[in-house]
């Protein structure tokens, strides 16, 4: 999953710094009034763009990846976006004075624009500036991805979700288990912690296409569309690997709040709406019976003493393998359904 996000991390500056390299070099190096087309835009000229464009992109952002590392969890974000692209432009100005140093000794001549006339110049004064900007974009862009899912700002820019969408995905409500008894041990601020350690390990649900719709005070709503849900299992799987990253983190969770955290969760697909609604806090709404079922199938995890419930519509849509096993609990009538339904539970086998 780590590897995944840096991946990610690598692909956003590597757009962010094509987009920023385009508009410099309009601003800068393009003169349509004085020069043609084809002789600015020569094999050397692209070149030299390309391996800059690269450069920048991929050096941008394994130092965004190093900086993260060493200072997540310790400072807020807006003051890691400050910090990083500072540390950025400081460690880009020490590789540039490091490798005009190393040519100088190297070819034993001084360079026409050497360290003290580098750092003197206007120009290297405005390209500095502008990767400051250009960093705190594309890190302020990332940060807008993670909160309302990098698909979903995608569809917001290009205003799809201006008007009420029509479209059949799958839900999946997570709910932690004994919620109340464990807020009452561990008191208001050590209960918070639990959450947010729990929430921060439902990330291995990345690995298998799940977006992160909210979250609900101590549940949290997955979504995804119908045929990623159904492909190799993921919507299951999903859950599955966020039980097992609690149990392999049980020695942190039980030194730190006295248990191992256990969800429960509902899951069912099916037709629904979504739209952007909110004037002044945008947000991005699905509305319909799926939602509610897969609510409902969740809240009943407790009294059938099971972990995840799953609708028979959805259950027929998947190709369950040896690995899970499904169990008929019945047909039942769900608060707000007209009709009731039939619902199983699913369990991993062993292997």
């Amino acid at each position: 999953m780590a590897r995944i996000k840096e991946l990610n991390t690598i692909k956003s500056y590597l757009i962010g710094w094509l987009i920023g390299s385009i508009i410099w070099r309009i601003l800068r190096d393009t003169d349509l009034t004085q020069e043609p087309l084809s002789q600015q835009f020569t094999l050397s000229n692209i070149t030299v763009f390309v391996l800059l464009w690269l450069i920048m992109g991929v050096l941008f952002g394994l130092m965004h990846i190093a900086i993260a590392k060493f200072v997540i969890g310790r400072i807020k974000y807006y003051q890691l976006l400050l910090f990083t692209v500072l540390i950025q432009l400081v460690l880009f100005i020490g590789i540039i004075v490091a490798l005009i140093n190393f040519l100088e000794v190297l070819l034993d001549v001084e360079l026409p624009d050497s360290t003290l006339g580098l750092l003197n110049n206007l120009s290297v004064l405005v390209a500095c500036i502008y990767i400051l900007i250009i960093n705190f974009c594309i890190g302020f862009v990332m940060y807008v991805s993670a909160i309302v899912g990098k698909e979903n700002l995608k569809k917001i820019l290009s205003g799809k979700f201006y008007t009420p969408l029509v479209t059949e995905k799958v839900f999946m409500f997570i709910d932690l288990k004994g919620s109340t008894q464990l807020a009452e041990k561990l008191g208001h601020i050590a209960y918070s912690k639990l959450i947010q350690d729990c929430f921060r390990d439902l990330v291995v649900v990345h690995d298998y296409k799940a977006e992160i719709y909210q979250y609900v005070g101590d549940e949290a709503v997955l979504t995804w569309d119908v045929d990623k849900a159904v492909q190799l299992n993921n919507g299951i799987k999903a859950f599955f690997a966020f039980q097992k990253r609690l149990n392999d983190r049980s020695e942190h969770y039980l030194s730190a709040y006295g248990a191992v955290p256990d969800f429960k969760a509902g899951m069912h697909g099916g037709i629904i709406s979504m739209t952007e609604v909110g004037e002044l806090k945008r947000d991005i709404a699905y509305h319909g019976d799926t939602i509610n079922t897969a609510a409902r199938l969740q809240g009943e995890c407790n009294r059938l003493n099971v972990k995840l419930l799953i609708s028979e519509k959805l259950l027929n849509d998947l190709d369950l393998n040896t690995a899970f096993r499904s169990t008929l609990m019945g047909k039942m009538q769900l608060r707000g359904k007209n009709a009731p339904i039939n619902v199983y539970s699913l369990e991993e086998v062993d292997s």
